[in-house]
């Protein structure tokens, strides 16, 4: 029997999400001959994500700066110490296009698992990610 992962991708631009989905439905035969099953919800705030919590997730992709209706909703740091006081060992990959290592930085030091840039590495860098983090659960 395959093992359930679910990922929640958090994450306001809806092309971006659309992407980051594709990527994750692109994963799914690899990981299926893994024994792998994957599934994601979407949100398109850190809030809606939050409130959802109950269902525990394995992995949350959390963009860095969320925005509502053109306003800054509450950044990436926020939503992940919000997600690491509920549950303190949920893997939070924060992906952002914002390339600052003192913002990397902040996010790893907050509990972030890993930090990925918006680029054409980030596909084969999440396949990693998943893989690796189903290593450790098989581990436990």
């Amino acid at each position: 029997m395959p093992k359930e992962f679910h990922v929640f991708v958090v994450e306001d631009d809806q092309v971006y999400s659309s992407i980051l989905c594709n990527t994750l439905d692109e994963m799914r035969p690899y990981l299926a001959d893994r024994g792998i099953a994957l599934h994601y919800t979407t949100f398109y705030s850190g809030e809606e994500a939050i409130f959802e919590l109950r269902n525990d997730p394995d992995l949350i992709l959390l963009d860095h700066h969320l925005y509502n209706d053109g306003l800054e909703a509450g950044d990436g740091l926020e939503i992940l110490r919000k997600v690491k006081v509920y549950n303190p060992n949920l893997s939070v990959v924060v992906v952002s296009g914002d390339n600052d290592p003192e913002v990397e930085a902040a996010l790893l030091d907050s509990g972030a698992s890993h930090f990925l840039p918006k680029n054409a590495e980030t596909p084969a860098r999440m396949l990693e990610i998943l893989l690796q983090l189903n290593q450790l659960d098989s581990k436990e």
